[in-house]
């Protein structure tokens, strides 16, 4: 996502750049967090439409009625609701630009979803009343530290090493983030590193072990 200069938010497109948002979509059980999400999203020039649902079963329904430029899931540890929610719709709609928000408590199931396919995530409580912090993107670092040495791996090496741990090839991983085979060995080498990783399967083992991947 991109903060567009005329107060718009902006997500990529192919060849296009970047398009303003008119619908978004929130899903969140919490009706709290909807309604500060609404009130936020509002002030937004370039939407129109806002929608707020419960579940995943809610948001698939609503998306395929009237599909949205962003949908916000919310992400809480111990409860599957976001969780299910986010991997049901990006299941049946890949393409959809998903971002999941929850607290720093919940790092670990956001960073799992962003590594599933969502666009990005925040860090933010419900409940503080303040306003959510930036989604972080694929060359934004993770929050979340991992190996001994307390290095942290960017959205896309979680993304190389989700790959990685479903055994999947270079050109494989390339293909499907839309990345050259060397910056998919370029990614891998910085894996290795910041986790202490010998190769692969070290690195795979590693990323199981600390919860990176499930």
């Amino acid at each position: 996502m991109h903060p567009g200069d005329a107060g718009g938010i902006y997500p990529r497109t192919g060849a296009a750049g970047w398009v303003p948002v008119r619908r978004v979509l929130i899903c969140d059980e919490r009706p709290r967090a909807v309604q500060v999400l609404t009130e936020l999203v509002t002030a937004i020039p370039s939407v129109v439409d806002i929608d707020g649902v419960r579940d995943g079963f809610g948001a698939v329904d609503a998306f395929a009625a009237h599909p949205a430029g962003v949908v916000l899931i919310g992400i809480q540890a111990g409860r599957n609701t976001g969780t299910d929610a986010a991997n049901l719709l990006l299941g049946m709609h890949p393409a959809a630009a998903v971002i999941v928000y929850g607290t720093a408590g919940d790092i670990g199931p956001l960073t799992a979803a962003v590594i599933r396919g969502a666009r990005g995530l925040m860090l933010w409580n419900p409940d503080s009343g303040n306003r959510p912090a930036p989604p972080q993107g694929p060359h934004v670092r993770s929050r979340w530290p991992v190996g001994d040495r307390g290095s942290q791996l960017t959205v896309r090496e979680l993304q190389v090493l989700y790959g990685m741990s479903r055994g999947q090839s270079n050109r494989e991983i390339g293909r499907e983030l839309i990345l050259s085979e060397d910056t998919v060995k370029a990614n891998s080498r910085r894996i290795f590193h910041k986790l202490g990783a010998r190769d692969r399967a070290h690195a795979v083992a590693l990323g199981l072990r600390t919860g990176l991947v499930t």
